[in-house]
C-alpha cells in the first residue's frame, strides 16, 4: 500500500497579530502539498523549544488564535505542516511580545443622577501602573438587571448618559479598555420610574452643577 511521505514544504509567511495581554492570532501561507493539517508550536523566548505548547488545526485552516498567554512576555513561534507520515521542516521562527496586562484598578463610580428622562453616571479616571497597559477609554454596558445582553458603548469620557428605565431595574457596568484587554467591572443599578428611588440611592445624588467637575478627561 502506497504511503505519502512526510511533507517537505514548510509553511511560509508566518505572521502574528497581538490582540491583548493574553491572546494573539498566528497566520501563515497555505502549503500546496497534500497534508492533514498544521501544528503550531510556541514558547516563552527565554526558554527552550522543548517546553513548547502545541496546537493542531486542519489543512483548511491558515490561522489560529493562541490564548492564556502571559502578559508582557516575548514568545517564539514556529508552524509545521504534517500528515500521517510525519512533520515538515519548521517555518522560520517568528517572535512576538504580548501586551501589558490591563489596569487592575476598576473605575470608581462617583455619582448617578436622574435628569429628566436620563441618568448621568460619572466615574473617576483610572491611572495605570508602569507594568500595565495605558487606558484607552472605557466600555459601558447598559442592560436590564438579570440579563447579560444590552447596549455597549465605548467612550473616552468619564461620564455617560443613559435612558431612565420606564420600568424595572437596569444595570450600568463600567470597565477600563486598553491594548492589554478590558479591566474589572464597576457597576451601579438604576431603578425604573415605577420602582421609585430608594433612600440608599438618594445619598449618591448630586446636583447637575457638581457633575460638571468630572467631565474633563
Amino acid at each position: 500500500m502506497f504511503m505519502f511521505p512526510a511533507p517537505t514544504e514548510q509553511p511560509k509567511r508566518v505572521d502574528v497579530k497581538v490582540r491583548s495581554a493574553t491572546e494573539v492570532t498566528v497566520i501563515w501561507q497555505q502549503v500546496i502539498q497534500q497534508i492533514d493539517g498544521y501544528e503550531i508550536r510556541y514558547w516563552p523566548a527565554n526558554e527552550k523549544d522543548v517546553t513548547a505548547n502545541r496546537v493542531q488545526v486542519s489543512n483548511q485552516n491558515f490561522s489560529v488564535r493562541l490564548e492564556n498567554l502571559k502578559p508582557d512576555t516575548r514568545y517564539a513561534v514556529r508552524v509545521f505542516s504534517f500528515n500521517s507520515a510525519g512533520f515538515s521542516p519548521p517555518s522560520s521562527q517568528v517572535y512576538f511580545t504580548t501586551q501589558k496586562a490591563p489596569p487592575r484598578q476598576k473605575p470608581k463610580i462617583t455619582s448617578y443622577v436622574k435628569s429628566g428622562s436620563k441618568y448621568i453616571i460619572t466615574w473617576d479616571h483610572v491611572r495605570s501602573d508602569s507594568n500595565e497597559s495605558d487606558v484607552k477609554g472605557y466600555k459601558v454596558l447598559y442592560r436590564p438587571d438579570g440579563q447579560y445582553n444590552g447596549t455597549l458603548v465605548t467612550t473616552g469620557k468619564h461620564y455617560i448618559e443613559v435612558p431612565a428605565p420606564v420600568k424595572g431595574q437596569y444595570v450600568v457596568e463600567v470597565r477600563v479598555h486598553s491594548d492589554g484587554g478590558d479591566g474589572e467591572v464597576a457597576q451601579v443599578k438604576i431603578p425604573g420610574a415605577a420602582s421609585g428611588i430608594s433612600s440608599n440611592y438618594l445619598g449618591f445624588l448630586l446636583p447637575i452643577i457638581g457633575i460638571l467637575a468630572y467631565l474633563e478627561f
